[in-house]
């Protein structure tokens, strides 16, 4: 899932978040979990694998209602008609939005995975693998991004 820390001062007094990985699922009846990871949230995008999101996303569910949390991905509808959002590549996105996402994000791991993962889900279009080169380029001098 691809997930966006909002920057925004009004909403993120954190700066950057982390979120201990404990799945209830498989730690029935403890009164105290012990974490087997952690997600650390940068501002600006983040790639979340789906199997850690799917176990940290009822934790920050009032964050994403108080608007510092934002997910990209395939819009969708369940059931009962209520829109969700399921987690694609960054391959999957339209053109215009990955080339804001990759502006926006400033995490060197997302940028490299989407550059060099070799599971099916590596970023294949050129003008976007410019711009994460870029971006990455950008961080590692100690630059800052350019306003739009």
């Amino acid at each position: 899932m691809i997930v966006k820390l909002n920057r925004d001062s009004d909403k993120n007094q954190y700066g950057q978040l982390i979120i201990p990985i404990i799945d209830y699922e498989v730690d029935k009846g403890a009164e105290a979990s012990t974490p087997t990871g952690f997600v650390r949230l940068m501002p600006g995008y983040n790639n979340v694998p789906d199997e850690k999101w799917n176990i940290i996303k009822k934790e920050l569910r009032d964050k994403m209602e108080l608007g510092l949390i934002e997910l990209q991905g395939k819009k969708g509808k369940d059931g009962e008609g209520n829109e969700t959002i399921e987690g694609c590549p960054l391959r999957d996105i339209n053109v215009v939005t990955a080339l804001k996402i990759v502006k926006d994000c400033f995490n060197i791991d997302t940028l490299k995975e989407w550059l060099e993962n070799t599971e099916g889900r590596r970023e294949t279009r050129d003008e976007i693998r410019l711009e994460i080169k870029n971006q990455i380029a950008m961080i590692e001098s100690g630059g800052s991004p350019k306003d739009e």
